[in-house]
């Protein structure tokens, strides 16, 4: 079972009324080539529907932000998220969504802020095998897991480095194997991604988070220093600062949450569990 969670959310949704197209300074690129994470739902997946394509809460924010411009957004599956992270530092991808910050990252893309949203990353475990954890160091001689390609902000990531043992796979099923193998002792996920994919696999019974977040992280949008595309950095930097003023990811989290699920259910798996759209205290 899972803890519950705090989460903050910082958001965006979309302003009504007339469509007028806006012009902005767009000689070198007029078509931005984007993806994101095809494995973190609500926040973005690939599209049952169509694969080839990413969609979510981090997708419809970036839609929204160039909607009333003549700039044409082309999202795509760029394959798992290392894969889609070293597409992006070559620049066969223009911009990348819903990444934590780290000075490594920096080194390839150019950030755009603020943040969009912010989210907990959760220890996972599987249930009955929880352990005391309050701080990091509590980690400290436990083999844990992680994502190829995830980062936990430069912090994290630098006391993980020194401190930590951490098996790196492919993705959240061959954690929850991994673990249920008692090849490690937890895993490290975003928490609402974690019980979203939890409740496709049908085990949400089977694993719960510990009660404390690793970090609370915020989520970001990305160019690619190699795309020409940067030009439009502090047009959605201001989109952005909108949407998260007007304080509404909450219902883009539960639209695309609603999406997931039926998806889920049209597959014949089970559904995640509800992600409630509130703010409650979070203990670090």
């Amino acid at each position: 079972m899972f803890q519950k969670m705090t989460f903050l959310l910082v958001g965006a949704v979309l302003f009504s009324g007339a469509f007028f197209p806006i012009t902005i300074d767009a000689a070198d690129c007029r078509h931005i080539i984007v993806t994101s994470d095809p494995d973190y739902p609500p926040i973005s997946w690939r599209d049952k529907k169509n694969p080839e394509k990413i969609i979510g809460v981090a997708v419809e924010i970036i839609e929204q932000a160039f909607a009333e411009t003549d700039i044409d957004i082309e999202v795509k599956y760029a394959g798992p998220w290392k894969r889609a992270l070293l597409s992006v530092s070559g620049g066969e991808i223009d911009l990348i969504l819903g990444l934590y910050e780290n000075q490594e990252r920096k080194a390839d893309m150019d950030y755009v802020y603020p943040a969009f949203m912010d989210e907990p990353v959760s220890v996972f475990v599987i249930t009955g095998n929880g352990f005391a954890f309050q701080q990091w160091s509590d980690l400290i001689g436990k083999v844990g897991g992680v994502r190829a390609g995830d980062s936990f902000g430069t912090d994290f990531d630098d006391f993980a480095r020194q401190h930590l043992t951490l098996e790196s796979v492919s993705g959240f099923e061959q954690l929850y194997k991994m673990a249920s193998a008692d090849r490690i002792t937890y895993f490290l996920y975003g928490y609402y991604s974690g019980l979203a994919l939890a409740g496709k696999l049908g085990i949400n019974q089977n694993i719960e988070s510990l009660e404390h977040p690793v970090v609370m992280e915020s989520l970001y949008v990305a160019f690619s220093k190699k795309s020409k595309c940067t030009i439009h950095k502090e047009f959605l930097g201001k989109k952005i600062a909108g949407f998260v003023a007007d304080g509404l990811v909450d219902d883009l989290i539960l639209k695309y949450q609603d999406i997931w699920e039926a998806q889920a259910r049209k597959a014949g798996i089970s559904p995640a569990e509800t992600i409630t759209a509130e703010t409650v205290h979070l203990d670090h």
